[in-house]
């Protein structure tokens, strides 16, 4: 879905590209091309940048969800699968399915800060908001903090 609600975006096996389907008409009313066996579009919280990842490419696309054009991409592991984005919108995490690791992305540089190895073909991912009150965080025992900062 856009950030706006009015587009529904997906994509196609065997076709090489991003479809925007519009709500108000049900008619497909363009397509980004990307990489090699799309899968799992996705936006930034902010909605300002689109992502989906490349499968058979080993990539994560960006993309630009309000002129429809692919803005960069990033080459890591093997046969990614699903993306999550973090609530900052400087950062997104992508499962290698095939390497068996999960990618940290910098979005704004365009490169991958991290590879972090895990056992078994992971697939699924995602980052959930919480709100956390004052007393839960002094409970904490450690803080995860991104590479580079």
């Amino acid at each position: 879905m856009s950030p706006d609600g009015e587009e529904v975006y997906f994509t196609e096996a065997d076709v090489d590209a991003v479809l925007i389907l519009d709500r108000a008409t049900n008619e497909i009313i363009t397509r980004i091309p990307v990489g090699a066996s799309p899968h799992h579009p996705l936006f930034t919280p902010d909605g300002q940048v689109g992502m989906v990842v490349a499968q058979r490419a080993g990539e994560l696309d960006l993309f630009d969800p309000f002129s429809y054009k692919k803005t960069g991409d990033v080459t890591f592991g093997a046969m990614p699968h699903w993306i999550a984005a973090t609530s900052d919108n400087q950062f997104a995490y992508v499962t290698n399915e095939q390497s068996n690791d999960v990618s940290l992305v910098d979005l704004r540089g365009g490169k991958v800060l991290a590879r972090i190895p895990v056992d078994k073909a992971p697939r699924k991912i995602v980052i959930q908001p919480m709100t956390v009150t004052r007393s839960q965080r002094a409970m904490r025992s450690r803080r995860i903090v991104h590479p580079g900062q």
